[in-house]
């Protein structure tokens, strides 16, 4: 792929990544305000401290969520694909797709598998789940508290 073709692609890649980091971003606020904790509550249960200061010293901390990184996780998928010796074919025969589309997106990270289809390519790669999915820490959803 090159050329406009290559830049439209980016585009889409872009467009699906934006709208995937403002779905975990108003997921976390629904978490938040549902739940009636702060941001720096969320942190002390998930890392198991304390957080002390004012009230407006706790609103100015950001909660991050990580993400997960499609592109990078659709790179790691045709290295597992690879490894295992299974080519696209294979996979769509496995998962009985009528077409091989949802997996060349897996691949190109314009689109995840579902939970349910996470589990079977795992299985079928020997793989876990978390050796398929590249979680990215750094540049996950911030939100404040």
């Amino acid at each position: 792929m090159s050329g406009k073709y290559l830049e439209n692609y980016l585009a889409d890649v872009e467009i699906c990544q934006a709208f995937a980091r403002r779905s975990r971003e108003k997921m976390a606020e629904i978490i938040l305000e549902r739940t009636g904790l702060t941001g720096c509550e969320m942190k002390a249960r998930r890392n198991d401290f304390l957080c002390f200061g004012s009230e407006a010293e706790q609103e100015e901390i950001m909660f991050t969520m990580p993400t997960i990184d499609m592109v990078a996780t659709g790179k790691n998928i045709i290295r597992l694909r690879e490894a295992a010796g299974l080519t696209v074919k294979d996979i769509q025969t496995i998962f009985g797709f009528a077409s091989p589309q949802a997996i060349y997106k897996w691949q190109h990270g314009t689109a995840m598998p579902t939970v349910d289809n996470l589990v079977i390519l795992a299985m079928i790669l020997d793989v876990t789940i978390d050796e398929i999915l590249v979680v990215d820490g750094n540049t996950g959803a911030q939100i404040s508290a």
